[in-house]
């Protein structure tokens, strides 16, 4: 038991939790000291009634969450974000929190940060992460950056030549990640000559590989990618991607936000494009 009363700060308010006898109305005690791995029993009193939860320690946010929710962005140049000026909102929450593939350890989201561009780059995931913590306040949102530029859906799907696949496998299995909940899919550029025929068949192929790996447990999240000089052209895989849950009941398409520019290249989103896609993902996420 605790020998005194802990405070648990959560964006919905501070409640109490107590060592013992009721607790208060909409408030809450642990059975156990903080641990970074272990559930904690937690009686909680909500509008007067007593309920049973769990919660767990998270040492880096240093707040008791009830869950995690794990998630890929994977793609090319627009996935790691090219706007060098950062035109948006990018404070950091200590509850969104990346894989830093280089020194192997979970790290607050923060841009100009591992894994994020060491220059000023913004990031759609920074944002789909800190409008999945809104969208659930006692979790944890974690995310991988998988993606490298002008890379084909080769570098997943082609077993002579999928390094991409490889580093995502790597990455979840060095940070003992056990479920994904979400992958999200920001690529087609460099594809964009290919036949839809073609890249259906490397999409599904993706797809069945996400399928067979026990740590993917979630659904697939997917929009155009501009190409060709105009921002407002998606690629020509377009068809494919609108239609991508007849390949897969979990696999759904996100209605492109309005209003996408780039950064005058005809390629590369802005700042505030990057915002809105990483909005909408998180908009669409849900548990499967």
């Amino acid at each position: 038991m605790l020998s005194s009363t802990v405070v648990f700060t959560q964006s919905s308010g501070t409640h109490l939790f107590q060592n013992g006898g009721t607790p208060p109305d909409n408030g809450m005690w642990l059975d156990d000291s903080p641990n970074v791995s272990m559930c904690h029993p937690v009686v909680m009193r909500k509008n007067g009634e007593t309920v049973d939860t769990c919660f767990y320690y998270d040492v880096i946010s240093k707040c008791y969450v009830v869950g995690k929710i794990n998630g890929v962005l994977a793609g090319q140049s627009n996935a790691i974000g090219f706007s060098q000026n950062i035109q948006t909102d990018s404070t950091s929450t200590p509850i969104a929190q990346m894989w830093d593939h280089v020194n192997d350890e979970w790290v607050v989201a923060t841009l100009r940060n591992h894994p994020f561009s060491l220059s000023k780059h913004d990031n759609m995931v920074f944002h789909a992460g800190k409008k999945l913590r809104s969208m659930y306040p006692d979790h944890i949102v974690r995310c991988y950056i998988n993606a490298q530029n002008g890379r084909h859906i080769g570098f997943w799907t082609q077993a002579n030549n999928n390094t991409l696949w490889i580093d995502l496998v790597n990455q979840i299995t060095v940070s003992g990640t056990p479920d994904i909940d979400f992958f999200v899919w920001a690529q087609g550029e460099a594809d964009h000559n290919t036949s839809n025929l073609y890249y259906q068949g490397e999409l599904l192929k993706l797809l069945n590989m996400l399928d067979a790996e026990p740590w993917f447990k979630g659904n697939f999240y997917t929009t155009g990618m501009h190409s060709d000089g105009d921002p407002n052209n998606l690629d020509n895989q377009l068809s494919v991607l609108q239609n991508i849950n007849s390949l897969k009941s979990w696999a759904y398409y996100v209605p492109t936000p309005t209003g996408l520019n780039d950064i005058g290249d005809g390629v590369h989103f802005d700042s505030h494009s990057l915002e809105k896609l990483g909005i909408a993902f998180a908009t669409m996420f849900t548990f499967r």
